[in-house]
Parts: C-alpha cells; sequence; structure tokens
C-alpha cells in the first residue's frame, strides 16, 4: 500500500491504487511491478529490482549465513530500529599440534578485525564457539570439538550502532553447520535462508533471553521482509506473540511463525531452520537411484515405497494423504490465474478470453460459506484495446475450480434516467464480509468523468441484495472500509459533486438509491447517514479540487476515527476528524497532524493565510463538517446551535 501511495497514478492527485488482495508476499510485489509498468515505469523498474533480489536471496539453502537480528540506537536511545543483517561465518577447526597447549584460545576475526574475549558487543561469539564444542562432544562427531576454532564472521552492513548480544544463538547457528558442512552437504541439508535468528547463548549452549523492549522493534523489522520463520529465545516468546498478533491483526495475509528455543539442540533439529535441498523430481529420483543402486538387494515394500512417492511428488494432490488442497493464495498468470495452497503449490488454473491480464485485476479469497473450504472471486481486467470479458463481471468459483456463476457488477440501466451507457465499467473492488445475519459479496465498480462507484451486494449463491451509486470513487481497502458494525458497513470515499471526503453507512442486507445530492429523478435511497469533510483552507489555498480519504480506523466503543487528506504530498498531511458511528453518526473531535500544521504555518508567516488560534481553528472544522438530512445538508455547526434552542 505504501508503494502504491507513492505511484500516484489516476486522473487527479489523490487517486487511490487498487487494494492487492490475499496473496504470497513476493506475488503481490509481482503483481504490483506489472501495474506500474505503464503509470509509473520508473517506480516499476526499481521494483522489478527489489523482486530479482528478493528471487536470489528466496531461492538457496546456506550452510555459512543467516539472517540475525539487532536493534539500531542510531537514532537515540528512545527511537530505537530493528534491524535484520545477514551474519557470514567460516569456521575451521586447528588441530592440535604436538607441544601445543590445550587452552589455546579461539581466534575470531569480525568484519577483518581481531576480536577480544571481553569484547561487550561481540565476545558472546566466543561463547557461541563454545557452545557448539560441547554440543559436538556429546555427539557422534565429537572429533570436531578437538582443538581450538578459527572464524572469521562478517555482517554485510556494520555502520550502524548496533547493542546487545543478540547475535550469539545466530553465529552458533553458522559454527555448527560450518564444522559439520561435509556431513551436511552429503545429507542435503542447509540453513534455510528464509528463517531470521536473535538471541544469546552461554557456553553450555543455553539459549539466553535478550532485552525484551527490543523484541517488537525486530518482529516488526522481520515482519516487512521475505522471511517466514523467525527463532526467539524461549524466555522472549510472551512478548514475541504479542507483536506479531498485533501485527497479524492489521496485516493478515502475512505469514509469519515464531520459533522459540530454550538450547542450540533446539535449533539444530528443527526442520524448518535446517532444511532439506529443494531439488526437481529428475535430481531426487536421481540421487536416490544412486544410493540404492549401492544396496546388496531391493526389498518389494522399499521399491513400492520409492514408487509411492513418486507419485505423491508427481501428482501430490492424489497420493499424498497430507496433501493440502484448499487455495490460499491467487497468483496471476498472463491470462488468468492460479490459485496455491498454504505452501504456494499450484491447485488449479483458469484462463480467460483476455490476451493479458492488466495489474489493476481484482480478487477475493476466503471462506464466505464457512464450510472450511475458501472460494474465489474473480475480476478479469484485459487491455482495453482488445476484445475480452467485461470488466464489471465477477467469475465465482469453489474451491475445487469449479465455476458457479458469473455476475455483472455494474448497476447500469437499471434505474430511470440512466443515460450513461458506456461499457466496461471497471470492477475496482471485492470483498467477503462474513457476521451479521449472513455473508456477503461486496463489490465497487468505478468509473470516472464523471466519476461514480456502483455498489452492489450479493450472496454466496450469487443472488443480488441491490445497488447504491455514490458520486465519487469507492474502494474496499480495509484502510476505506469497515464491517465493525454488526448490521451496518462503513465506506469512506470521495464525493466529486461536492469536492469532499465523504464518510457513510449502508445497512449490510439490502441496497438501493444515490449517495446525495440526488439526481433529478429522485430515487429513494436507504444509506443510514452521509458525512462530508470539507475542504481546509489550506487544501483550498494550493488549489486542489478536493481532499480526500487518507485512512478509517475502528476504536472501541463505536468510535472511527477517519483521516482526510488535504495536500497530495509525501508525507502525513492529514486531518483526523472523531466519528461517533454507531449512535448519531456525527463528529465529536478534530484533531491536525504535525505536517498540516506545520504547513499552515508556514502559510501564515508568509502572509497567505490568516493567523488563528489553533483550538478556534478546529473548532471551525468541526462546525464545517456536513451531515444529509431528508432537508439537505447541515453543518455541525448549524445542528450545534438548534440545540441550544
Amino acid at each position: 500500500n505504501h508503494l502504491a501511495a507513492i505511484a500516484g497514478t489516476g486522473e487527479s492527485d489523490f487517486d487511490e491504487q487498487p487494494d492487492l488482495p490475499a496473496v504470497a508476499s513476493f506475488e503481490k510485489l509481482q503483481v504490483l511491478c506489472e501495474y506500474l509498468k505503464k503509470s509509473n515505469p520508473v517506480l516499476a523498474s526499481l521494483l522489478h529490482e527489489i523482486k530479482l533480489e528478493w528471487e536470489a536471496e528466496t531461492e538457496p539453502m546456506n550452510h555459512d549465513r543467516v539472517w540475525c537480528l539487532f536493534v539500531d540506537r542510531s537514532l537515540g536511545t528512545d527511537s530505537a530500529a530493528g534491524r535484520m543483517l545477514l551474519l557470514n561465518g567460516i569456521v575451521d577447526q586447528l588441530k592440535p599440534k604436538r607441544n601445543h597447549p590445550d587452552d589455546i584460545p579461539d581466534r575470531i576475526t569480525f568484519n577483518n578485525v581481531n576480536i577480544p574475549h571481553d569484547d561487550p558487543l561481540l565476545g558472546v561469539v566466543y561463547d557461541s564457539l563454545k557452545a557448539t564444542r560441547t554440543d559436538l562432544k556429546n555427539s557422534r562427531f565429537d572429533h570436531l570439538a578437538v582443538g581450538n576454532y578459527q572464524a572469521y564472521f562478517n555482517i554485510d552492513e556494520d555502520k550502524r550502532e548496533l547493542t546487545g548480544d543478540s547475535i550469539g544463538l545466530a553465529a552458533a547457528l553458522v559454527a555448527y553447520t560450518q564444522l559439520l558442512r561435509d556431513e551436511i552437504l552429503r545429507h542435503e541439508r542447509f540453513i534455510a535462508s528464509d528463517i531470521a535468528v536473535t538471541g544469546s547463548i552461554n557456553e553450555a549452549g543455553e539459549v539466553l533471553a535478550v532485552n525484551d523492549a527490543t523484541i517488537p522493534a525486530k518482529i516488526e523489522r522481520v515482519f516487512f521482509s521475505h522471511v517466514r520463520y523467525v527463532v526467539v529465545p524461549s524466555d522472549n516468546a510472551a512478548t514475541a506473540r504479542d507483536a506479531l498478533a498485533r501485527l497479524h491483526e492489521q496485516y493478515p495475509n502475512r505469514h509469519l511463525r515464531l520459533i522459540t528455543v530454550s538450547h542450540l539442540a533446539d535449533l539444530q533439529d528443527d526442520r524448518n531452520v535446517i532444511r532439506s535441498e529443494k531439488v526437481c523430481v529428475g535430481q531426487y529420483l536421481g540421487k536416490q537411484a544412486i544410493r540404492y543402486s549401492r544396496a546388496t538387494r531391493v526389498q518389494v515394500p522399499l521399491l513400492l515405497g520409492l514408487i509411492w512417492l513418486l507419485m505423491s511428488i508427481l501428482w501430490p494432490r492424489y497420493f499424498d494423504p497430507w496433501f493440502d488442497d484448499n487455495p490460499q493464495f491467487v497468483r496471476m498468470t498472463k491470462k488468468g490465474f492460479e490459485a496455491l495452497n498454504k505452501d504456494s503449490i499450484r491447485l488449479w488454473e483458469v484462463e480467460y478470453e483476455c490476451d493479458k491480464m492488466r495489474g489493476g485485476t481484482n480478487w477475493e479469497i476466503g471462506d464466505i460459506n464457512s464450510d472450511g473450504r475458501n472460494e474465489i472471486a474473480f475480476a478479469p481486467q484485459g487491455p482495453r484495446s482488445s476484445d475480452c470479458e467485461r470488466e464489471s463481471d465477477m467469475y465465482f468459483y469453489n474451491s475445487d475450480g469449479d465455476l458457479l456463476w458469473v455476475r455483472d457488477c455494474s448497476a447500469q440501466g437499471l434505474y430511470e434516467g440512466d443515460t450513461l451507457r458506456k461499457q466496461p465499467l471497471p470492477l475496482g473492488s471485492i470483498r467477503f464480509v462474513t457476521g451479521g445475519d449472513r455473508p456477503i459479496i461486496v463489490t465497487s465498480a468505478n468509473e470516472s468523468f464523471p466519476a461514480r462507484a456502483h455498489i452492489r451486494y450479493w450472496t454466496p449463491e450469487g443472488e443480488s441484495l441491490g445497488w447504491y451509486i455514490n458520486w465519487g470513487v469507492v474502494t474496499l481497502n480495509r484502510k476505506y472500509f469497515s464491517d465493525a458494525c454488526d448490521d451496518e458497513l462503513l465506506f469512506f470515499g470521495y464525493n466529486n459533486s461536492m469536492h469532499s471526503a465523504a464518510l457513510f453507512k449502508l445497512p449490510r442486507d439490502t441496497l438501493y438509491g444515490f449517495s446525495p445530492p440526488y439526481p433529478d429523478s429522485v430515487i429513494y435511497t436507504n444509506h443510514r447517514g452521509y458525512i462530508l469533510f470539507p475542504q481546509s483552507d489550506v487544501s483550498k489555498y494550493l488549489q486542489y479540487l478536493y481532499n480526500g480519504p487518507s485512512q478509517i480506523l475502528i476504536e472501541p466503543n463505536g468510535i472511527a476515527r477517519v483521516s482526510t487528506k488535504e495536500a497530495p504530498k509525501e508525507g502525513n498531511f492529514t486531518i483526523s476528524y472523531i466519528v461517533d458511528f454507531r449512535e448519531s453518526f456525527r463528529v465529536t473531535g478534530v484533531s491536525l497532524s504535525d505536517n498540516i500544521r506545520m504547513l499552515r504555518n508556514k502559510l501564515v508567516y508568509e502572509g497567505k493565510l490568516p493567523q488563528i488560534d489553533i483550538d478556534e481553528y478546529t473548532a471551525d472544522l468541526l462546525n464545517a463538517v456536513m451531515y444529509w438530512t431528508d432537508s439537505g445538508f447541515v453543518t455541525e455547526g448549524q445542528l450545534r446551535e438548534s440545540e441550544k434552542k
């Protein structure tokens, strides 16, 4: 979403990019690259380079490197930021020489600098080597515990002020796989490249807690990366789970798993950390054939087992009893999409008549029927210069890929006075909404000149529950849409006719009518409230046509905090309004972001806007808020005056 905001494409400075649906993180980056090719080729090229680096990092498994987590104190003690850096290491066993004392210490070089044992940051790496030696002494590889070790470590980035001893566990993991590299290569088991590690360690191999206050920053850093597993000490598990739960609640499509360990052996035995190499079927069978050809005879059960293994690799959906065939992600293809399970394995594929899919294609995936299986709603968007499916059509599939129904999600031709017959009306977004009396599918088809959004409800069986037309674009991105009420939905978008951001409530069950101001042929509407947030004097002075929606946050006790963007600049130039959305559906408070306040102060200093006390200014903004009533629009100020009487 941040990258989409940077792109800044469309007919106005406030136009939003499509909400990227539930999809594996890497696939989401691919979708965004494709979407930006024409509208912002510079950003698309930059993201393509990031994608190539991402591919390079996630494909291999290693025995000499691991991602580790730190905090950066260079911003000050109150502004610690999480850092995820790659620790590289080479560890060699130096055999004792004749008359060489046994207590010669290990030697460690870090970033080409010899590290003393009492180094406050890196001294823990000596404990990592001792812990590895202790672990090897108690194994069949005790010959590797003889003598001292020479270790060369480096971190790709060493210019920041990194604190703590949380490198210890990562260093021990690299040392272990380095000393056992011959054995590891023989058994094709490596350190996975999609893990990140934090934790200290002592000489006995016990994993020690790190500063609990740094855990949220580290979890947040690894959450926004390609990593799938994060390793933390067991003593930090509670804090890590809380931090991860908060992030998962905000970004439910991100799948980051927590691994907690109390001893080095826990890490060595975890198959998500020390993982078998991924090879193609031909490589796998070739290796197995060589391995089994050395046996004196082949048992029939073993042969049958190998055949079953081959079948489960070639056709896992039919021969692997543990295969997960429930769709979890969608990956766009040239002419359609693939449904993937939670491990990003392809389940089935759909192709359309389009020559290719545009980046603006939308879809939604979820268990709308509450049967434990996910359905997929897909709206193919092809090149506008070629024949294709209508862009307003939604295709609905069950978990096995069967097409259940197709519906036109525009409301064109359904109401009196409709003279806009332009086709297609692109389907901007789709949302599965559960709760309330029954689950529904909400769609929003948007068009410009004039701007309008056709909002429609559908049952999972494809039955229409009506339509509502808003005079301005509406997206169902979670930043602008909420199902917080049991019987109502909140939409945050534009009202281009009134040059304002707008917040409105619609019932969950059925829809009909228009947003205000109504057209000549008035059709009664069943919306349950409509609020306009007029432009600030800053936005008007900068000569923008209207302000726009920035974000909607739902707070406890029926309170929504909505933010309007008053200047299409990079940064938080917003005004925040507190709305009682369950009872009165009125605004109860206003506050300014620091950026908009500083921008207005600058304009005041330059003599372009009048000086006004901040409390008086926010009171004026509150009084200017407008509500639709049976007699037309009224302001908050007018309502308060009438209430005094």
